[in-house]
């Protein structure tokens, strides 16, 4: 979650409360323009789309769709252009990440512009392992540095102090499992799937690794939420790594779920192949997962892979697909699926 002021909290739970928004749009690194609620901006979508079923071992790409309202014919947004947006109260505002413009639609009946978006893991997807620099030995940690050094940014990492996987040094044998046509973003996810963490773009632009965990860090009770569905409870039991080639490796026992990784180079050309799957179980053994869905007043400052708390209860779940949507009225519709 982003750290907001003591007023956040109180504000945005409010019974009666006005959600505001701010786009900016950047040319490189100058502002080109600023669209504000009482103006152009008509609307907001912001999407998060993980791995249905995963626990952890993914990237995930969020889009955005702004609708700008622009009766003159005066607003230019071009491809690659980058939008910065913000959802909050009206004295404070959370961050989204930075958003690279990949597609503008005009309707020239309704007078408005529809922009799509993307963020940096969408330019990770049209990148490849082969233009990296890489000096052996290395570990996750220092290959994360290196793609994100690629990409314009930082690698920062939230995992608990027992996670030590992003620190085991790989040797040449890494290199010699990789092609070199990976996609950047593939390995992302290798990265993440080696080290029980998630992979995305964090609101200060950085590219987070997270750890999930069931501490909570907000609280949804009765008199937010307008619908909320919950299946049934998941247990990780099992962590398998498969190839090709049939040579695979399971941590755990039957009984839950069992999470695979497909020629995950990090794992496979790793001589302690077998307790880094022993460490990956551990580390999500003690978490239960609930497939749900709720529709709810929202909380902006709620980031990809918080753990809330639903209606005071013990039940603690792991908010995985966030849409936010901010119409020009103030009013929100937010929907939080896992």
């Amino acid at each position: 979650m982003q750290l907001m002021s003591e007023n956040w909290n109180a504000d945005i739970t409010e019974l009666v409360r006005s959600v505001v928004g701010k786009v900016e749009l950047y040319d490189g690194s100058t502002l080109a323009a600023t669209f504000l609620h009482t103006g152009e901006l008509s609307s907001i979508k912001i999407e998060r789309t993980p791995v249905n079923g995963a626990f952890f071992g993914y990237s995930i790409c969020q889009k955005a769709t702004v609708v700008l309202l622009d009766a003159d014919n005066t607003i230019t947004i071009n491809k690659d252009d980058v939008l910065k947006l913000y959802l909050g109260t009206p004295t404070e505002f959370a961050k989204a990440p930075n958003f690279i413009v990949s597609d503008v639609q005009r309707d020239e009946i309704k007078k408005t512009l529809t922009i799509t978006a993307y963020d940096l893991i969408e330019s990770a997807s049209a990148r490849t392992q082969n233009e990296l620099q890489i000096e052996y030995p290395i570990t996750p940690r220092g290959m994360a540095d290196i793609i994100a050094s690629a990409l314009g940014t930082s690698a920062v990492w939230g995992i608990s102090t027992g996670n030590t996987l992003a620190d085991i040094e790989y040797t040449e044998s890494l290199q010699s499992s990789l092609s070199g046509t990976e996609t950047l973003r593939d390995m992302l996810g290798f990265i993440a799937q080696a080290t029980g963490t998630v992979c995305f773009v964090s609101s200060n632009n950085n590219l987070c690794f997270k750890q999930l965990t069931n501490t909570p860090v907000f609280e949804i009770d009765k008199s937010v939420y307008f619908e909320m569905n919950v299946g049934k409870a998941i247990n990780l039991t099992q962590v398998t790594s498969a190839t090709d080639l049939g040579d695979n490796l399971t941590a755990g026992e039957e009984g839950g779920k069992n999470q695979v990784f497909y020629s995950n180079p990090f794992i496979i050309s790793h001589e302690s192949a077998a307790n880094i799957l022993d460490q990956l179980l551990a580390l999500y053994s003690q978490i239960v997962m609930y497939p749900y869905s709720i529709k709810w007043r929202g909380n902006p400052a709620l980031e990809f892979g918080d753990c809330v708390k639903m209606c005071s209860t013990w039940v603690k779940l792991l908010p995985m697909t966030v849409e936010w949507v901010l119409l020009a009225t103030g009013k929100t519709k937010t929907l939080l699926r896992a």
